[in-house]
C-alpha cells in the first residue's frame, strides 16, 4: 500500500496517526508493562494520550503548510482542533 495515498488528506492523517496510536495502546503497552507491578498500564496508558493529543496538535499546526488547497476550505477544522488540543493540554498541566 502507498503510503502517499494513506496520507493525501488531513483526514487520513489524522485518522492514520489515531491508528498507530491504537495499536501501540493494544499490542505494545501489554507487552510493555508485564515488568511492572500494579499500575505501569495505566502509566503507559497516560502517557499514550498525552503523545496522541500532542501528535495531533503537530498535524494541526503543519496543515496549513502541508494541505494549502484543503486548509483554504477548511481552516475551521484545524483551528478548532489546535484549540481544543490545546485546552486539554492546559487542562492535564493545571490538573495531573
Amino acid at each position: 500500500m502507498n503510503l502517499y495515498k494513506m496520507v493525501s488528506s488531513p483526514i487520513k492523517l489524522y485518522l492514520f496517526w489515531t491508528i498507530i496510536i491504537l495499536l501501540f495502546a493494544i499490542v505494545f503497552i501489554p507487552i510493555l508493562s508485564s515488568g511492572y507491578s500494579g499500575g505501569g498500564e495505566l502509566t503507559l496508558l497516560s502517557y499514550t494520550i498525552y503523545v496522541f493529543i500532542c501528535g495531533i496538535l503537530v498535524i494541526s499546526i503543519l496543515t496549513p503548510f502541508l494541505f494549502k488547497n484543503w486548509f483554504a476550505k477548511y481552516w475551521f477544522v484545524s483551528i478548532g482542533i489546535i484549540g481544543t488540543s490545546i485546552l486539554v493540554l492546559i487542562l492535564s498541566i493545571n490538573n495531573p
